[in-house]
């Protein structure tokens, strides 16, 4: 309902010389893969002198984007676990962000970034927050 409401203020607030321009625009596929990219640009990191590129969860495909949301639900089991004072198993975390990291990495290259972080976590979950605050601000 947040989401109908806030779109309606947006759609409002416009003012009528802009929804008039709006409204008698054209919009071209080629538009609309910019706007794609843009809003959905992948996270980039650089190590070793070499770029992994890090794709948005709404870019992947079907089976891609259930793995992230396997893993990003695993992760936030184990958050649950730690409220309840519960031990946390930095082994499976490791291996929940690794998976995600080698899902989300373009050109086959997310084993090579695992390699190159290695099973430092804090490494590995440093990168994971930077590509999660990269995502979810996209969303605002």
């Amino acid at each position: 309902m947040w989401f109908f409401w806030q779109t309606c203020h947006t759609f409002f607030s416009l003012g009528l010389p802009e929804l008039e321009r709006f409204a008698m625009s054209d919009f071209t596929l080629e538009d609309l893969d910019n706007a794609v990219e843009q809003q959905f640009a992948p996270f980039r990191f650089t190590a070793e002198g070499e770029e992994f590129v890090l794709r948005n969860p709404s870019r992947l495909g079907d089976t891609d984007r259930k793995a992230v949301l396997e893993n990003i639900r695993k992760l936030e089991s184990l958050q649950a676990n730690e409220d309840n004072d519960e031990p946390v198993d930095f082994n499976f975390v490791l291996g929940a962000i690794q998976a995600l990291l080698k899902t989300v990495t373009e050109d086959k290259k997310g084993s090579r970034l695992v390699k190159v972080l290695g099973d430092d976590l804090a490494r590995n979950r440093l990168l994971f927050e930077k590509y999660m605050e990269q995502i979810q601000g996209e969303k605002a």
